[in-house]
């Protein structure tokens, strides 16, 4: 399995076309209702997952296990500061676990919207929304472990992405008093947002942009 084949097993398991995920994200920007927006991202992320098993049952163990190697591979170039930061402004703050979680979303996007957001992070506000909870997807990462697992009577560890569980990111380390002026588009189509955003939503958010320039000045670099 080369790359190209990798990301055609993706756009396959994917439920929208491209002009259905835009007219969604675009109600998601206009709206204020966040738990709309959130279930409906979670109906979507399960049929994508079951597709993806289902397209992953289909092919030999050797073909899923080189589907991990490549899914671990471009998760690994996507693990910059710089896309964290990003990530960090639509989430306020991302720790290590949500910021992968956030990355497998990434991929499960297709290949389009990776390379995009890999050329230019801001592009993010054009794909996606301001809750951690609709570009979190955990559970796309496991898929070819399961497979492998059930299907085939192999180890877990084969899913390549389990190997090395630990990732650094690279790149230029950004603290978050950065990101404004770094993302700027970004940070206005959030700061938009949260305006409009019910009271309660502020404050949760405003609480934990308050926590994360904290541990900013304890654990990040000047």
């Amino acid at each position: 399995m080369d790359r190209a084949e990798f990301w055609s097993i993706i756009a396959s398991s994917q439920v929208e076309t491209a002009t259905e995920r835009a007219e969604r994200i675009a109600r998601c920007h206009a709206s204020i209702a966040v738990n709309p927006c959130m279930e409906e991202a979670a109906r979507l992320q399960d049929l994508q997952r079951a597709r993806l098993r289902t397209a992953l049952s289909a092919l030999p163990a050797d073909e899923v296990a080189a589907f991990s190697q490549h899914f671990d591979d471009v998760h690994a170039d996507a693990f910059r500061w710089d896309i964290h930061g990003a990530a960090s402004i639509l989430m306020v703050g991302a720790s290590d676990d949500v910021f992968t979680y956030f990355v497998s979303w990434l991929i499960a996007q297709g290949r389009t919207i990776y390379d995009a957001v890999l050329r230019d992070p801001e592009a993010l506000a054009s794909y996606a929304t301001p809750t951690e909870e609709v570009m979190g997807f955990e559970a796309i990462g496991y898929v070819a472990m399961d497979v492998l697992a059930t299907q085939h009577g192999r180890d877990p560890d084969d899913a390549a992405q389990w190997r090395d569980p630990v990732r650094e990111l690279g790149g230029e380390p950004l603290r978050s008093s950065e990101l404004p002026k770094r993302f700027p588009k970004l940070h206005a189509y959030v700061a938009e947002w949260e305006r409009r955003a019910p009271h309660e939503v502020r404050s949760v958010r405003e609480t934990m942009r308050a926590m994360q320039a904290d541990i900013d000045r304890l654990i990040r670099p000047r």
